[in-house]
């Protein structure tokens, strides 16, 4: 079940090999709007190194972070409790593939 504000993004792949591509096949942030920590929801069908970018309307890189998942539901906050009222972009970004999400902070 995907909690109530949530941004979500199912992916279809066409006129690609699907084997070569790491399979994070759901990405979620949530809540969205908000106002303290983001919550970065992916579903994965293997293990998967991914790198999470937030990143401001422009594209300044204002936080960064690696991590390693593995098969399953991998979620992840992230304190946006600094950042100014406004629109900002959650990027993530595994070997062959790249999501970008927008939120607002409140």
């Amino acid at each position: 079940m995907i909690p109530k504000n949530t941004t979500s993004c199912n992916i279809l792949y066409t006129g690609v090999d699907e084997a070569n591509i790491p399979n994070a096949s759901e990405i979620n942030i949530y809540p969205n709007p908000t106002s303290e920590f983001l919550t970065l929801r992916v579903t994965s069908e293997k293990e998967t190194d991914l790198t999470i970018i937030v990143s401001d309307i422009v594209g300044q890189i204002l936080k960064e972070k690696k991590a390693s998942i593995g098969q399953g539901n991998f979620e992840n906050k992230i304190d946006v409790s600094n950042l100014s009222k406004g629109m900002y972009i959650c990027t993530v970004i595994s070997k062959n593939k790249k999501t970008t999400l927008k939120f607002i902070k409140q």
